[in-house]
């Protein structure tokens, strides 16, 4: 083989295993689970959502970009440039040059903004309350109930509800929105959330659909 064939031929195999292992999608960066270089982000807050290279990062499924610290990306070898955004803070972006074999460690703060030291208590009563997942902020927080944050800033906020093991039954989510008025001094909104087989009933949240 001729060395110009050779190296097409390199060179095309080289696309086929970037297409595998990265692929854009929606404006999203995609990554295969168990490829590319693993980043682990510690970061504070622990819920940011992130954007690598202009696109909104994707792991298993998860397309809003939102990660927990510590997290672990992992990124085709490069310079990448990385943001982390959360309302309330500061946006955060920095570069990471990571090569084959690495495995990178990054540890950071994100800048609180003033008037961000407002927050929300979301809380279940009764029995299986446990079961009852909330996204506060389109997933500023979202988890099991109890969940809180302790950095909003005054205004308008949103909380969706469903109940774990209906997400597969096109149960449409319980969603609510609920205002923290502008102050110096700390507000807490606190939020009750009552289940009764598949219903829910909501105390400090004020239905989406009532709305106007």
């Amino acid at each position: 083989m001729s060395p110009a064939n050779r190296n097409l031929l390199l060179l095309i195999l080289n696309a086929t295993v970037w297409s595998l292992n990265a692929l854009t999608y929606k404006g999203n960066i995609r990554l295969n689970a168990r490829s590319g270089v693993p980043v682990t982000i510690d970061m504070e807050p622990g819920r940011a959502r992130l954007t690598v290279d202009g696109k909104v990062w994707e792991n298993f499924g998860i397309t809003d970009g939102w990660i927990q610290s510590p997290a672990i990306v992992r990124l085709p070898a490069g310079q990448h440039k990385m943001l982390l955004e959360r309302t309330g803070y500061a946006p955060h972006s920095f570069k990471v040059l990571v090569s084959e074999g690495d495995h990178l460690q990054l540890k950071m703060a994100m800048e609180a903004l003033e008037g961000s030291n407002h927050g929300a208590e979301i809380i279940g009563e009764g029995p299986d309350s446990d079961s009852i997942i909330a996204k506060l902020d389109d997933g500023m927080e979202e988890g099991l109930l109890p969940i809180r944050a302790d950095d909003l800033t005054a205004g308008h906020h949103s909380l969706a509800l469903k109940i774990r093991g209906l997400e597969g039954l096109r149960a449409k989510p319980y969603t609510c929105v609920f205002d923290i008025t502008q102050t110096d001094i700390s507000v807490i909104t606190k939020i009750t959330v009552n289940k009764t087989g598949k219903k829910l009933k909501v105390t400090g949240c004020k239905r989406l659909k009532e709305v106007h």
